[in-house]
């Protein structure tokens, strides 16, 4: 019987929304009982693997061992999951606010990646690629929520909304609708 190809894109977010300290350490492990392979012996089972960690865990991780290199907004971890892949760090501005994430890169890829690099499991692909997603996750979350909160009569801080009467009055509270004023 053949062998199935699977398409494994270069870059899979593993996590929806942010890891907790116990679920980045058991992210990190995820493949330890995982036949002891190629793939496991190169890491490349890990390679473009990521998702979003806290601040805190973020910093923790820069403080255990001196990085291998900084490079503006990232940072990689000194220890190889095998061969040239290793935990990369990011702190990446996502919709106008900071976030930061971890992400495993074969740093073999990194000296022929540039900017433009999408699709590339080197260190500047993934940020490309987790900026390009969660930009669009961003937009489409806000437009979302705020179709949702129009729906249910909720608007934002300094939104006038019409009354029955044809004035307009501010709600003060957006989220929680319990004060109009």
């Amino acid at each position: 019987m053949s062998e199935l190809s699977v398409f494994q894109p270069p870059f899979r977010k593993v996590l929806e929304g942010t890891a907790s300290r116990q679920q980045m350490y058991s992210l990190f492990n995820r493949h330890r009982q995982a036949p002891f392979d190629e793939k496991r012996m190169t890491g490349s089972q890990y390679a473009g693997e990521w998702f979003e960690v806290t601040e805190r865990d973020h910093d923790r991780m820069s403080e255990i061992l001196p990085p291998l290199f900084y490079s503006g907004d990232m940072f990689a971890m000194r220890e190889f999951i095998g061969a040239s892949i290793t935990s990369v760090f990011f702190t990446l501005s996502v919709g106008g606010r900071q976030r930061w994430f971890h992400g495993y890169c074969d740093l073999a890829e990194h000296h022929s990646c540039g900017e433009q690099s999408v699709g590339l499991p080197c260190p500047d692909g993934m940020r490309n690629t987790i900026l390009e997603r969660e930009s669009r996750a961003d937009r489409t979350m806000n437009a979302s929520r705020l179709s949702a909160d129009v729906g249910e009569g909720l608007l934002p801080v300094g939104v006038n909304r019409p009354s029955n009467d044809g004035s307009s009055s501010s709600r003060s509270d957006t989220m929680s609708g319990s004060s109009v004023s």
